[in-house]
């Protein structure tokens, strides 16, 4: 099993963070190659990309000021939606823009 972070700036890239962005685009794109190189031996590659999740980090900026934010998803239900992906051998877990709600697919 391999779980890959990529964040969800794939799908929504930020202006003055377009380095960001492309690094994330990058791995998401790795990760997909990895699950058709891997899909034979048994090992599930998952990748996910949460929202803003309320884990404290945006309170604490390592330079200036953090950037304004939308309201963060609970922890504890990503660890939910990826728990999920892996029993059901899902590919990946993604915030749906539309629903406002975390995806497993």
């Amino acid at each position: 099993m391999v779980v890959g972070f990529s964040a969800n700036r794939r799908e929504l890239p930020t202006a003055g963070l377009a380095h960001y962005s492309a690094a994330k685009a990058a791995l998401s794109a790795y990760l997909a190659g990895l699950r058709h190189e891997r899909r034979r031996t048994g090992i599930n590659v998952i990748d996910v990309r949460p929202p803003h999740t309320a884990t404290g980090f945006s309170d604490r900026p390592l330079a200036g000021s953090a950037p304004e934010l939308p309201d963060p998803i609970d922890p504890a239900g990503l660890v939910d939606a990826v728990t999920s992906a892996m029993r059901d051998d899902r590919r990946e877990v993604a915030w749906d823009l539309s629903a406002r709600s975390l995806v497993v697919r």
